[in-house]
């Protein structure tokens, strides 16, 4: 898979994201630590679910690009052969 698609959705953003949460959170533990404990849970089922999308996305993906690279060979196939070739060469 090309990699531009797969950063477009799941590229360094979602990474500077979390890098910041987790800032944000270790701050909060500083003052609270029970809720400081509750956030680093909650960032990582974040985390886990994140990255069983970008999974499930580069498993649909290579799917989608077997599905249409079939569709095009049957139809370059029923192409040819709807040809006006004449027999007789």
């Amino acid at each position: 898979m090309p990699n531009y698609l797969l950063n477009r959705w799941h590229g360094y953003h979602v990474i500077a994201l979390f890098i910041i949460a987790t800032a944000f959170v270790a701050a909060l533990t500083w003052y609270n630590w029970k809720i400081g404990v509750i956030g680093l849970l909650i960032l990582a089922v974040l985390l886990v679910f994140t990255i069983q999308a970008q999974l499930a996305f580069k498993r649909e993906f290579g799917e989608y690009i077997a599905t249409i690279s079939s569709r095009v060979s049957k139809a370059s196939e029923a192409a040819v052969q709807k040809l006006p070739i004449d027999g007789a060469l």
